[in-house]
């Protein structure tokens, strides 16, 4: 028995059946205090027009319009993940520790190719809501830059260096940059791109932290904290026997240069016993989620010992860390289109003298037959076609009578022979009698986990006559609090403790060990380093520096330098997405065009039947009947597309080495490393900055990936900045910059998109006292694999001690997910010794989703509002 196919140009080919690409720019832009945009849309292949030629599609847009076709089983477009940029606010004056105003540097940034997600107060960037990190740190910088993790100034409340994240998921960066800590800062601010500036040092100010003074009492507090620490000429009163018994220092005795440590991104000061911070954010196109972090500082002990010609100064804590930390992000993008579908039902049958002569009538076609009980509801495409007879079969008399009856008939007496094919969707038409318009919505679900710490910190520094020596180790185990946590976390976890503490060493000399450290050796320690968003496991490190004389401090200060091994836990982001699509609110069938007939003899529809190869034209057989009905009806409907990307985050082990030369007014660092996950990459990098004495700053580095991936690529990035002093408070800074992504990996899935890690940028800044006004200019084409263009205006104003406001307007941003305007307010409540601070913030983000099928602009708005609370002790 021969099996057989009909072929006709009623019917659509299998491989007709293509469905129309999903239009969808997937952006987003979470804000907490600082502003955050997507960095890098993505640019999918262009499908063609009936035409042969390329669609044109609005700018930015991530994913090909649709083209309208035949539509079979759905073959809907992958959608590329969503990528960050960070605009962060304009600073104004600044207020001191105390809450004295200071003469700050304030700086204008909008982020360049990638933010970097700092660890902060309130957790890392891994958090379920964008978490307000400590401002202490520095929260963006071009990638390339971000290839050291200096600490910044500490209890400095400053609007412009909190960190944001789009979609409270910036792309995890395997640097951190913050404010820089030079051994002497140049008069004159830096800001380039997203660094700040280390602040203005007089001329006359002492360069060396003197740990025993030759006499003289406590010297008055500083007016103003020199890179985030404190003014570098602080004297001390320790006893100096030279019995090597240990001798425990007040508290408040040092200066913040020698006793603050930094860790994981937060700066660990010797005499805090703690901090909580607790948040929440909102909005009406997120996950409400609530923040936390927290720690407490337990047995510390400061204390000074001398033996012969050389003082050791002995520092430790012990501290518990916890935080939650985001496990996945869930973003769901839905697009509904009114649209009218086109289906057909076409009925066929071929009767003729079967071919061995007998005299019987045969069927010249298989019997298919569409099962209408099997119809998909939300594809309309049939899942099931029953065979009910064979090619060659006998007809039975009521069959052939039945059907010579007027209209098709297939059969009777169970016999079914012929074609019975319904197809409900065989197309689609853009609108329908309901509506014409398409709208989108989006919406993000976070799902966050508690992560814990213990650490040991021993920081050990010894001084002889003409040099000193800076040993630093923390350790301790860390673990995120999850189901699936690799075994080797937990093993790692459990021996960090193990590890060894480094100890320094200076040989004996012959005169009384020197008082005046050179500040630069507590700055290179502090300029280590540290991948950003991790855990520390283990970390020790060593550094030198030459000390000058009592005569010398006036001169230039040595240089000093710090090497140092990390070993920790690193977050890796995987990315998956799944596209649907189905039809609702179906109408019942509209009959658009009916047609069709049956005979026999001469009057037989013609009908051309192909079996393996052999080809039965109803003309070349005898005895024939056949019949021909074609229906062609259409139904309102709206056509669903939906698109979900999850983003999985998990910790994997990451060792790092690093080290860092550290000037006067210049640091250079060099550093290289390995990050276990699912695909090992290694990567080694250097950067150098600095600054002049008249107020010109620059930056460059180059950092190299083996195994790049969409996250951590190889980048090379430069700038330079000029301050022009206007008067007293007042300036004028101009500042130019550029990344250039060299080998970022923009795969997802199977799709291929064109990444925009690479910017060039322009800014201005204009500081008048207490009132800041800033404006950046990203342009965009001009290096490969660009960011859009955009414009962000931004100014902060600082109302007293307690209060400081800021807000943004971006009046041109071509990019698929842009941030128009927002608000922000840092508020210092009077609590005693909590010192409570408020921070309150709102943003409004247009997402734009290109032109709806029938051309008309598709687009969303959010309001996201982040709410605060961080409380010292």
């Amino acid at each position: 028995m021969k099996k057989s196919l009909i072929t006709s140009d009623l019917v659509p080919k299998s491989g007709e059946f293509t469905s129309t690409p999903l239009l969808l720019a997937l952006e987003a832009g979470v804000w907490v205090v600082g502003l955050s945009t997507p960095a890098w849309g993505n640019v999918a292949t262009l499908p063609a027009q009936g035409d042969g030629s390329p669609m044109q599609e609005p700018p930015d847009q991530a994913v090909p319009m649709p083209t309208l076709g035949a539509a079979g089983v759905p073959t809907t477009a992958p959608m590329p993940p969503e990528q960050t940029s960070t605009v962060v606010f304009s600073q104004g004056a600044l207020r001191g520790a105390g809450g004295d105003e200071g003469q700050g540097q304030p700086q204008s940034t909008v982020g360049l190719a990638h933010p970097v997600q700092v660890k902060a107060e309130v957790g890392s960037s891994q958090l379920a809501t964008p978490a307000v990190p400590d401002p202490a740190i520095a929260p963006a910088c071009p990638p390339a830059a971000c290839a050291e993790a200096p600490i910044a100034a500490q209890g400095v409340e400053r609007l412009t260096e909190v960190s944001t994240r789009a979609s409270d998921l910036a792309q995890p960066q395997p640097e951190l940059t913050a404010q820089p800590q030079f051994s002497r800062s140049s008069t004159g601010g830096f800001d380039l791109g997203a660094l700040a500036a280390p602040w203005a040092e007089p001329e006359s100010q002492q360069r060396s932290t003197a740990l025993a003074p030759p006499s003289g009492p406590f010297p008055a507090p500083p007016d103003r904290e020199v890179a985030g620490l404190a003014a570098v000429a602080t004297t001390v009163d320790l006893p100096a026997t030279d019995d090597g018994a240990p001798t425990a220092i007040a508290p408040g005795t040092l200066s913040p240069v020698v006793t603050s440590i930094p860790v994981d991104g937060e700066l660990i000061e010797v005499e805090q016993a703690g901090r909580a911070a607790v948040g929440v954010g909102l909005g009406n196109d997120r996950s409400t989620n609530l923040t936390f972090s927290g720690r407490v500082v337990f047995d510390r002990t400061l204390n000074s010992t001398t033996v012969g010609n050389v003082t050791v100064l002995r520092q430790s804590q012990r501290l518990l860390r916890s935080q939650n930390v985001l496990r996945q992000r869930q973003l769901n993008i839905t697009r509904q289109d009114p649209v009218t579908v086109l289906g057909q039902q076409i009925q066929t049958t071929l009767l003729a003298d079967c071919l061995d002569g007998s005299g019987a009538v045969c069927t010249f076609t298989p019997g298919l037959v569409t099962d209408r009980d099997r119809v998909d509801p939300d594809t309309l495409q049939p899942t099931q076609i029953d065979q009910t007879s064979n090619f060659g079969d006998v007809v039975s008399q009521a069959s052939l009578a039945a059907i010579q009856a007027p209209g098709f008939q297939g059969g009777a007496e169970g016999q079914a022979l012929g074609l019975d094919l319904y197809f409900p969707n065989t197309t689609t038409l853009a609108g329908n009698g309901r509506a014409t318009g398409g709208t989108a919505q989006r919406y993000e679900q976070f799902d966050t986990v508690p992560a814990i710490a213990y650490s040991e910190i021993f920081q050990t520094v010894v001084a002889n006559a003409n040099q000193a020596a800076l040993a630093r180790t923390i350790r301790g185990p860390a673990v995120v609090l999850e189901a699936d946590q690799p075994v080797i976390n937990l093993a790692l976890a459990a021996i960090a403790l193990l590890l060894p503490e480094v100890q320094p060493f200076v040989p004996n000399s012959e005169a009384p060990s020197n008082p005046n450290l050179n500040q630069g050796l507590f700055f290179a320690a502090n300029n280590t380093r540290i991948p950003a968003n991790s855990l520390t496991l283990y970390q020790s490190g060593v550094g030198y520096s030459a000390t000058p004389s009592v005569s010398e401090t006036g001169q230039n200060a040595p240089w000093a330098n710090f090497n140092a091994v990390w070993l920790g836990l690193s977050p890796v982001t995987e990315r998956s997405y799944q596209t649907g699509r189905r039809f609702a609110n179906v109408s019942s069938p509209r009959t658009l065009f009916s047609a069709g007939g049956e005979g026999g003899g001469l009057d037989a529809p013609q009908t051309l039947s192909v079996v393996n190869g052999e080809t039965f034209a109803s003309s070349g057989l005898s005895n024939v009947y056949s019949q021909n009905y074609f229906t062609l009806f259409a139904q309102e409907a709206d056509r669903i597309d939906r698109f979900v990307q999850t983003d999985r985050v998990s910790y994997h082990p990451h060792l790092s080495v690093t080290g860092n030369v550290t000037g006067e007014s210049s640091i250079f660092r060099y550093y290289a490393g390995t990050l276990a996950g699912p695909t090992l990459q290694a990567y080694g990098g250097a950067n150098v900055q600095g600054q002049t004495a008249g107020g010109f700053a620059y930056q460059a580095g180059l950092i190299g990936y083996i195994n790049p991936s969409y996250d951590r690529y190889s980048n090379l990035s430069a700038g330079v900045s000029q301050q022009l002093p206007l008067g007293d408070r007042q300036n004028l800074t101009l500042s130019t910059s550029f990344n250039w992504a060299l080998d970022q990996n923009t795969t997802l899935q199977d799709i291929e998109q064109q990444g925009q890690g690479s910017d060039v940028t322009l800014q201005a800044r204009l500081d008048l006292g207490n009132f800041t006004l800033g404006a950046t200019q990203v342009v965009g084409d001009l290096l490969p694999n660009s960011q859009a263009s955009r414009t962000v205006l931004n100014a902060v104003f600082n109302l007293g001690s307690d209060l400081t406001l800021a807000g943004f307007w971006a009046p041109f941003d071509n990019a698929t997910s842009a941030l128009r305007y927002g608000l922000a307010a840092d508020i210092a409540l009077p609590m005693g010794s909590l010192s409570p601070h408020l921070v309150v913030s709102w943003q409004n983000t247009l997402y734009r989703y290109g032109a709806d099928l029938v051309g008309n602009a598709l687009s969303t708005r959010s309001n996201n509002v982040e709410v605060l609370l961080k409380l010292d002790w």
